[in-house]
Parts: C-alpha cells; structure tokens; sequence
C-alpha cells in the first residue's frame, strides 16, 4: 500500500465540456471544503492534506471511518466540507475546524462544527492499486463501500453526460447555480487517477470566483477618526506565482470579509514574516492606503472571492474567504479557464 498519493488535480474551463464519441463525462457538486486523503491501512487510520500534512486529530469523529473500514486496507480521496443553515457548505465554518491545533481547542470545535467527508474516488482497496483502473470501475468500487460508511461520511453524489447532449453536467451546473453553489467538477469516465497531474481529465467549471493567493503585505486599519490599530486588518496586499515558483506576481489587495477574531489572528501569523521589502517581482502599483503597507515574506496563503480580474490588472471587489494550509505558497498560481 502505498504511503502516500499526490492528489489529482483538476483544471479550470469556461463551459461544461461537452459529451462526444470519444469523451463521456460524470458530474460532481464542486465542495466548498478542504482536499482530504483518508488512509488505512488495516489498523491505523490517518486524514492528510493536499501538501502532505496530517490532519487526523482535527477530525476526531472521522475515526469512526477506520472503524468501518476493519482490517480493509484503503486510500480514499474526498473533501472535508462544514455547511451553514441552509445546509450548504461554507469555508467559513470550516476554518473554525481546520485551523486548530490545541487539543482542548480541537475537542470544542468537533462539538459545535459538525463536518462531513464526502468521498469521491477510492485510489486503494483490498490489497489492490487502483489507480491505473478506470474512473468508472473506480466508481464501482467505492459504491461497495457505502453501506460501511458512518453518518459523517458519504458518497459524493454523481450525474452522467448524456452523450451528445450532455444534459448531466448542465442539469448539475443549474443545481449548483439555484443552491449559490461554487460549481460543478467533470471527471473522464475512462480515465486513471493522475496522481499530482492537471492533465484536463478533471476539469471545474466555477459559478463563483475564487482564488487561493499568497499574502505578501498587509495594512493596518485606520479608524474613522484616523487612529490606527496595529492589531487589525485594513487590506491585504495578495499575489501569486509563476509556475515553477520562481517569480511572485501582485494580484490586489483585499480589505472585506474580516471579523474582529480572524483580523487579530492574521496579524500575529504575519509578525513573523515581517521584510523590509516588497517580495512582488514588479513594483508594486496600487491604489493609496490610508497606512503604510508592512511587507511580509509569502508564506500564508489564503482563499478570496471576487468579482472580476482583468488579464494584465488586478482583482477587482474581492473578500477574504479564509486561511488555506493545505496548499504551499509557491504551489499558487493564477487559474486561468480554457
């Protein structure tokens, strides 16, 4: 069994790619939640990341899943989601689970934040490498493994192409559309698991527009009567990088979607990675703060929405989603659709 599996990737597109002779598709609900790698090995059960760190003690209910599982070894590849009161998931209420670390922390959270894992490909079964099979015999796999699942734990549901017509991905596109959805994932029916590759066999097809970037600068905040706070988030000034992580380009700043807790807890992440200069490759060209910007070096990355992006300009009316350890710094680059 192996120790561990880069997860697939998949690749941004403009439109829901369509069903021909050659190509069949299946459909997925994209999940607003955090990559998650669950393996067993028969008696030890261990949560990772998409960069490889261990996630097992965040998640103590998922153990149940090991449980389920018995003396079957497994590797199963799925997303870690919280929902809000509509029942939807929400990043937001998933990053008072995913960024806690003291155990005493840990136990409150799992008992306010409930989380599911929706599991949507198995990569390991049975004492069998799958992934050189077929996404679709893959499929079959994992659908045997159903009725072992505790509550927690479920299958991600699935919509086929109808060939020619493709009314599975546009039926599960206006799904996501209704619910406020971030969009839908289209998967090759025959394809293999790639494991760490963006090859297009995965594709995403976004209804909102988000994007993990790279914290290079921050500002403080200036009150209204022009004192400032030290302590609080004004903006903070993003980027991203080239592929290969050689050069850290700006993508704009953010300054909405902070509470009085995640602002102060920003500002003491970014102490440590205070610079004395900008570690954009451009000089860096923005609009005027109120405060001088405080360069830090780009290690945090977070997750931002926004409304529009120009190619060439920067991101325009975004708001901070929330912290993403589970990708590195120099792993963000600019999602572009083709």
């Amino acid at each position: 069994m192996p120790m561990w599996v880069e997860p697939m990737k998949t690749l941004l597109v403009a439109d829901v790619p369509p069903e021909t002779d050659k190509d069949h598709w299946a459909f997925e609900i994209k999940w607003d939640g955090v990559r998650t790698l669950a393996f067993h090995n028969g008696k030890l059960f261990r949560l990772f990341s998409r960069n490889h760190l261990e996630s097992t003690f965040r998640y103590p209910e998922l153990a149940e899943l090991g449980r389920a599982l018995g003396h079957r070894p497994a590797i199963l590849d799925g997303e870690i989601i919280a929902v809000d009161e509509k029942g939807n998931p929400d990043f937001s209420t998933l990053q008072k689970r995913m960024n806690v670390t003291r155990p005493t922390a840990v136990e409150k959270a799992a008992r306010e934040i409930e989380i599911s894992f929706i599991i949507f490909d198995v990569l390991y079964l049975d004492g069998r490498d799958l992934r050189k099979v077929l996404w679709e015999q893959r499929r079959e796999r994992l659908e045997t493994l159903a009725s072992l699942l505790p509550p927690m734990c479920r299958l991600s549901p699935v919509q086929l192409g109808s060939r020619h017509h493709n009314h599975g991905g546009e039926e599960m596109l206006e799904v996501a559309r209704q619910k406020g959805l971030e969009g839908i994932v289209g998967k090759k029916i025959d394809a293999i698991y790639e494991a760490g590759e963006r090859s297009g066999s995965w594709v995403k097809i976004k209804l909102v527009q988000r994007q993990e970037l790279v914290i290079g600068g921050w500002v403080p905040e200036v009150s209204q009567d022009g004192k400032l706070r030290l302590d609080h988030i004004g903006a903070l000034i993003l980027g991203f990088y080239e592929p290969g992580g050689k050069r850290f380009h700006l993508a704009g700043a953010v300054g909405t979607g902070f509470t009085n807790e995640s602002s102060r807890a920003m500002v003491e992440r970014l102490k440590p990675l205070a610079t004395q200069e900008s570690p954009f490759h451009e000089e860096t060209e923005m609009r005027k703060f109120r405060a001088d910007i405080h360069w830090v070096k780009p290690r945090v990355v977070v997750e931002v929405e926004y409304r529009r992006w120009p190619v060439g300009g920067l991101m325009h009316q975004s708001a901070y989603k929330g912290i993403r350890t589970d990708k590195s710094a120099k792993d963000v680059v600019r999602e572009l659709p083709t």
